[in-house]
């Protein structure tokens, strides 16, 4: 018997595609062997290596399809100011682009799923367009729309986490009023959530916060609530900011896809984009052939906050690692090692700004729960865990990803 198809879809450009792959990671961890589950990737312009990342992510069940909407966008004058894109407007073309689906679920790229979207599917929406959840900003970008147009603040909604009803958005014509009210030239602070809130007045379904619940605005009193969605909105992201409330629940998805690392050096500003041009260079656009992977950076998620750290390493890694100020700020960096510290701290004699490093063997003195070494080659990484081993430290306090 063929099973039900839950269709849904995510819309990105290159810069977010990592933080894309969590999401559909953590999605993909949650689904349930008796349906399948197409996962279309809306965007513009992503290359054939990233279009392959993504497109990997497929598993049993699981398709996962990147689809190049330009098309579909061509003569489209979308009328565009503060944080409105392209992007965020893909998910007005949903019912048109994917014709075959009666209802469809949209997820944004910044949130983490905990718990099996079907459930979310299957939700009765009351013959409304949309099923969302309240937005709980309460912000002056939302209090502007909902006193100009008199929405009422508990039926406004956040179109990070759509359940839509494909042949009710056709059949009220929504797609065409979006496009005539963002092209009018009125300013929307929110971009297409705010249209999609006036278009779509009375047409919506407001379904309970587990399913986009916005831990930086709404605080769950009851103990028992889990959250089925995630939702990190605003620009307090957990690869940003990983001491807000549910970061860890992402660091933990984040660690076990292939993205970990590269969200990691994003995190701590290095230059991630060359580092790949670097590494992928002599592949060319050959995706047969195995890529090695992007070294490391600080294990936020192995690394309890404000504990005391030993940092093992004082080359490019080590340097960005222990001047970074949100590292700084989540943990307390209580001794720099390296084993070249002599030769290091002589070429640095006259930089009154430089922080002398110290010997591996000050380690015999310290106080500290862990220590991060922060080398980005394997080889050398297992030299130094030995020397560590050597000098007593429990195998438990050495963190390497």
């Amino acid at each position: 018997m063929k099973k039900p198809i839950i269709p849904i879809v995510f819309s990105t450009d290159e810069n977010f595609v990592p933080y894309c792959g969590v999401a559909i990671s953590s999605l993909i961890q949650n689904t349930s062997y008796n349906y399948e589950y197409e996962i279309y990737v809306f965007h513009t312009d992503l290359s054939e290596y990233l279009i392959h990342r993504l497109e990997s992510l497929s598993y049993l069940n699981v398709n996962v399809e990147c689809v190049n909407v330009s098309k579909f966008i061509a003569g489209i004058n979308v009328y565009s100011m503060h944080h409105f894109t392209e992007v965020t407007f893909y998910r007005i073309l949903i019912p048109d682009i994917l014709r075959k689906f009666s209802r469809i679920i949209y997820l944004d790229c910044d949130l983490i799923i905990t718990s099996d979207v079907a459930e979310l599917y299957r939700l009765d929406i009351n013959n409304n367009v949309f099923g969302a959840i309240r937005d709980y900003s309460k912000s002056i970008i939302v209090d502007y729309v909902i006193n100009k147009f008199g929405i009422k603040e508990e039926e406004y909604i956040n179109a990070g986490v759509l359940l839509i009803d494909s042949e009710n958005f056709t059949k009220y014509n929504i797609k065409e009023k979006c496009i005539d009210l963002i092209n009018s030239g009125e300013k929307y602070d929110a971009a297409d959530q705010d249209v999609l809130n006036i278009v779509c007045r009375n047409k919506i379904e407001i379904l309970t916060s587990e399913w986009n619940y916005q831990p930086r605005f709404y605080k769950e009193t009851d103990n028992d609530f889990k959250p089925k969605i995630i939702h990190y909105v605003t620009s307090e992201k957990p690869w940003r900011y990983p001491d807000i409330p549910y970061a860890k629940e992402f660091w933990e998805v984040a660690r076990t896809t292939e993205f970990y690392h590269e969200i990691l050096f994003k995190h701590i500003d290095c230059d991630v984009d060359t580092l790949e041009i670097n590494l992928y260079k002599e592949y060319g656009n050959d995706l047969t052939k195995e890529k090695p992977p992007i070294s490391y950076v600080f294990p936020y998620d192995l690394v309890y906050k404000d504990s005391q750290v030993i940092l093992y390493g004082a080359g490019t890694i080590g340097e960005k690692i222990f001047v970074n100020k949100d590292v700084n700020k989540y943990c307390n960096i209580v001794l720099w090692v390296d084993k070249q510290y002599k030769q290091k701290n002589e070429d640095n004699m006259y930089n009154e700004n430089y922080t002398l490093l110290s010997s591996p063997k000050e380690i015999l003195n310290a106080v500290y729960n862990y220590i991060v070494i922060a080398v980005g080659f394997e080889d050398i990484v297992d030299s130094i865990k030995q020397d560590l081993e050597a000098l007593g430290v429990p195998k438990e306090k050495i963190i390497w990803q």
